[in-house]
């Protein structure tokens, strides 16, 4: 099943930041499409389930040196049924 989620990240502060994210997320087996709203600290990810868990993309957030904000890790869960992405 595909999900939709959003990330808040902590101090988004360059936009060169967003190629970073952006080139890492989508190698993840499962992770269909991704979109990094500098102006909002966010990171918003679409990924199936069934291939990966979402621990896995907030981990390689992490390991590219970003802080995922604790006081809000997700915003929005949205299950999508029957989608599928090219």
């Amino acid at each position: 099943m595909m999900r939709q989620r959003t990330i808040q990240i902590e101090e988004l502060s360059c936009p060169s930041y967003i190629n970073r994210i952006e080139n890492a997320l989508p190698k993840l087996d499962g992770v269909s499409e991704v979109i990094v709203k500098y102006h909002l600290d966010e990171v918003e990810v679409i990924y199936e389930e069934s291939l990966i868990h979402f621990n896995e993309i907030e981990g390689v957030i992490r390991d590219l040196g970003f802080k995922i904000s604790p006081r809000l890790i997700l915003l929005e869960q949205k299950t999508i049924k029957g989608m599928h992405l090219a």
